[in-house]
């Protein structure tokens, strides 16, 4: 198995003072590494119950297009109904392996009336296993990315008066959102070319490139960037010079072999 849970986690999430009449309730996780390291992640959000104004200006508004998202969008580390879920499964595609737990959590999270993050709470320990899907060479990703692409339109658009926007200005902050999280998973279509047995790296992170006309979208929609290596990518996703991605390609082999 790639993860594993606390014992009693529903009991703990459940039990926590300010999880009252909320619909969904979230902790946090760590990533358990093979040698023994990890790493504590915690949503974007700061710990606290979120409802009406407040859940969307700090939730909604920035749920993606974000480096850190103010909630994980995995179906991991929450406690929600499951009739929340049922009412949003029409908006999934069900061709899409990566990204559909975007497609699932996105429209069902938008749905909530009152969140809680609850503060440390890790109760979610993500195994890193460098076989897995995750972490290996996906010849599906681009594929998968083309198909979510509409389905978050979708989600954002039927969904719009859950975001701070009125009904006249609501259709630029959705494109800004969207388009920023097109580039977050141009990100990961890099660093999958990186992983591609394919000789011809930089042939396949120029396509990349070209297909979702990324560099006009980084000029059009800046991100801003904490991470070293997103910094890194995103400097490629401008201007990709071959170099720059001969650099980036060795130090992310690096990085995952150590």
């Amino acid at each position: 198995a790639n993860a594993r849970v606390i014992p009693d986690v529903v009991q703990e999430l459940s039990d926590a003072p300010e999880v009252r009449d909320a619909q969904v309730i979230c902790c946090n996780h760590s990533i358990d590494r093979p040698d023994g390291s990890g790493q504590f992640m915690r949503n974007g959000a700061a710990p606290g119950v979120y409802e009406g104004e407040k859940l969307r200006t700090e939730i909604f508004d920035r749920i993606i297009g974000e480096e850190n998202r103010t909630i994980f969008l995995s179906r991991c580390m929450k406690l929600l109904p499951t009739d929340l879920i049922k009412q949003n499964l029409h908006y999934t595609d069900y061709r899409i392996r990566v990204g559909d737990d975007l497609s699932i959590m996105l429209p069902t999270l938008l749905d909530a009336k009152r969140i809680v993050v609850l503060k440390d709470a890790y109760y979610y320990h993500y195994r890193n296993v460098p076989v897995s899907l995750t972490h290996s060479f996906n010849k599906h990703l681009d594929e998968d990315i083309r198909l979510l692409m509409p389905v978050m339109r979708n989600i954002c658009c039927a969904k719009a008066d859950r975001f701070t926007a009125g009904i006249e200005d609501r259709q630029e902050p959705i494109d800004a959102m969207i388009s920023r999280e097109r580039l977050f998973l141009c990100m990961l279509q890099i660093k999958n070319a990186f992983r591609s047995p394919e000789a011809d790296v930089t042939g396949s992170v120029r396509k990349v490139l070209e297909d979702g006309n990324i560099a006009a979208l980084t000029k059009q929609y800046p991100l801003a960037l904490h991470d070293r290596g997103n910094r890194l990518l995103y400097s490629i996703m401008k201007k990709p010079t071959t170099l720059k991605i001969l650099i980036a390609g060795m130090a992310f082999r690096w990085k995952n072999r150590a």
